[in-house]
């Protein structure tokens, strides 16, 4: 693969500026600073020229310059022509390399590395695509369901709506007829409908935008509300190609799925709408085509396919196993659109104690499984890794998937706002993974990483995404429950110090929780040292209970208080912390008017005795810690009732 990178010609992200300002003047021939309609169709309708390695028709030349106008002035500017020109060049360079795997035919001596060069150009154009990925969806698209609701109405009066969904109770209805069919002719009979005829022969087996908005609406019955829609999206193999599931035997565990989904603490609602391909959208009849309306419909839907697997709001069912008796026909994990469906699934869908889970696995036995989720990855590695699959054809198909792919990585982590991956089995090798994406967050502010085995190299990768500004909005970090020692945590503080401004890397950072990981005194103590220099200005709460923290880690951390005077709620709680510390916070919040307006201190459960304690109790008779209401030490066997009453008698509740 390496030798293939260096033979492999020049693209969009190696081409010198110079070459590109080289096209450009190719194209503008009159030399005028900017290139006509007529400069740019002359040039694309001859062979060999400005890197144009066929001959276009007149109405492609057009319709790509029409592309390239970004202002609809009629001319192109340097910067309108420059990277849509490295996209085209890239895209033109993937089905080169798509030509010569065809070419190959076969022949293992030439088929390895017109391969390879398939994954670096697939690569190539989705960085192509990156750098000038055209019309984005607008913002705030994967924010509400407007995007899925429009999806659902007819394109004209004489056109049908792209996209139909399929009842759950219907799903259900007929996998209980599968299951009772006494003959493969029987289940062959009972096979899901292609939407059309469905349509036809029950059309209350759809569910329309006015029911699924009812059914979706906001439940406020109890403490919490429940954001997702009741609707499902499944990903899933065609067994055949004139039907995905000739026996419905997907269907069946599908609705299996369904009912255990709904059977669990926070269930799955008991009606809910589904996009399931085959009966979403409209299908090639007998003769093999679609009527032109139809036609336009499935165009619409294809060119939107990842709203539904990757829409925050949607619930994604993934069957990945195989009925029994296809061990022939390409697995899940080996085709191109499965791949990018269950990579679109985990981008971002937010996960919550007060919901059903966002993504369910369906597997053939029909008990749901837990799902394991991955890192997001970038359109890079994505494209790179969607090239090695399989797809009805391949040539139509990739550009089309890495343009769905990028666009929807680029404008999903644009507008997220959350990312949580907690409970996820994650290591060190997904949080480099997901370093490589924090960069496309331009809103992130709630990062949540914790109950996972991230250790120190993993906290590395994370800072360094810091270092290079992609968490400079994040306001909430949640590392609870990992593998993290001081070495990681040192790495991270001095991210955090970024190059020694004033305000550091996670300027707007208001929570860390580094509770219950491996944090001794030297990672405590740098953290000290980034509070005291003014790295993390915002920080109000401070989680590090259930670590390896004495003394020493105490005493820096109310040094560092007296700059960090943001400090609200410092959790210490099962560490090793004993009366030097506590007595040289006191005296740090005395002297130094350190922790002024810290309301909650958690000392539970460390080794603290009486003089820790009755310093505390001078420090606040003297108007030290005045905003302070609570300093738990539940769980100190040294210490004594007569002890805390000096901090009761200042209202402090202990």
């Amino acid at each position: 693969l390496a030798s293939v990178r260096e033979s492999t010609h020049t693209t969009h992200t190696q081409m010198a500026a110079a070459e590109l300002a080289a096209a450009f003047s190719a194209f503008d021939v009159n030399g005028d600073g900017v290139i006509s309609l007529e400069e740019f169709v002359a040039i694309l309708t001859r062979s060999g020229e400005a890197g144009n390695a066929r001959p276009m028709r007149r109405n492609e030349a057009e319709a790509l310059f029409r592309s390239f106008d970004c202002d609809g002035n009629g001319v192109l500017s340097t910067e309108e022509f420059i990277r849509p020109w490295a996209v085209h060049l890239a895209r033109n360079s993937l089905l080169s390399a798509l030509d010569a795997v065809d070419a190959a035919n076969g022949r293992e001596n030439l088929m390895w590395k017109a391969q390879a060069r398939v994954a670096v150009q697939a690569e190539a154009f989705a960085k192509a695509l990156v750098d000038a990925p055209g019309d984005l969806p607008a913002p705030g698209t994967y924010a509400s369901a407007d995007v899925l609701y429009a999806a659902l109405r007819p394109l004209a009066s004489d056109c049908p709506p792209p996209v139909r969904l399929l009842r759950s109770s219907w799903i259900k209805k007929r996998a209980r007829q599968l299951r009772a069919a006494a003959s493969p002719e029987e289940r062959q009979a009972l096979a899901m409908p292609r939407r059309q005829d469905l349509e036809r022969t029950d059309p209350d087996a759809f569910m329309d935008e006015e029911e699924l908005r009812a059914r979706s609406a906001p439940d406020r019955t109890g403490s919490f509300i429940t954001k997702k829609l009741a609707l499902g999206a499944l990903s899933y193999c065609w067994l055949t190609a004139e039907h995905p599931d000739p026996r419905g035997e997907q269907l069946v565990s599908l609705a299996a799925a369904i009912e255990a989904a709904e059977a669990g603490d926070q269930a799955f609602p008991g009606e809910a709408a589904f996009f399931i391909d085959f009966a979403s959208l409209p299908q090639k009849g007998p003769g093999g085509r679609r009527t032109p309306a139809e036609a336009a419909a499935f165009g619409a839907a294809l060119g939107n396919m990842q709203i539904w697997y990757s829409h925050p709001l949607v619930t994604a069912f993934l069957a990945r196993s195989l009925p029994s008796g296809h061990e022939k026909v390409p697995r899940y994990e080996e085709r191109g659109w499965t791949t990018c469906e269950a990579s679109w699934a985990a981008l971002a869908k937010p996960m919550s104690h007060y919901c059903w889970a966002p993504i369910i696995d369906v597997p053939q036995q029909g008990a749901v499984q837990e799902y394991r989720r991955p890192a997001p990855t970038t359109p890079a590695a994505l494209a790179r890794l969607v090239a090695g699959k399989r797809f009805t054809s391949k040539k139509s198909d990739l550009p089309m998937v890495i343009e769905l792919n990028t666009r929807t990585i680029l404008s999903l982590m644009r507008d997220t706002e959350k990312l949580e991956f907690a409970q996820c089995g994650w290591g060190d090798g997904e949080m480099e993974q997901l370093h490589e994406v924090l960069p496309l967050c331009r809103n992130l502010r709630k990062l949540w990483l914790f109950e996972n085995h991230i250790g120190d190299d993993g906290v590395a990768a994370l800072a360094k995404a810091a270092l290079g500004g992609a968490l400079s909005t994040l306001e909430d970090l949640k590392l609870k429950g990992n593998r993290i020692g001081d070495d990681g945590v040192q790495v991270l503080a001095a991210a955090m110090c970024g190059d020694g401004g004033e305000a550091g890397s996670l300027p707007s950072l208001k929570l860390l929780n580094l509770s219950s990981n491996r944090v001794g005194d030297f990672g405590a103590k740098a953290l000290a040292n980034a509070m005291a220099s003014g790295a993390m200005p915002s920080l109000g709460l401070l989680y590090l209970g259930s670590n390896r923290i004495g003394d020493a880690s105490l005493c820096a951390l109310a040094s560092a208080s007296a700059s960090a005077s943001g400090l609200e709620q410092l959790y210490l709680e099962h560490n090793q912390i004993g009366c030097t510390g506590v007595t040289a916070l006191a005296d740090a919040a005395t002297k130094l008017g350190a922790f002024e307006r810290l309301e909650h201190l958690a000392l539970d459960h460390n080794n603290i005795g009486d003089n820790g304690v009755r310093a505390l109790g001078t420090a606040a008779c003297e108007g030290a810690l005045p905003a302070c209401r609570v300093i738990s030490l539940n769980g100190n066997p040294l210490l004594s009732e007569e002890a805390q009453e000096k901090l009761r008698g200042r209202g402090v509740r202990t």
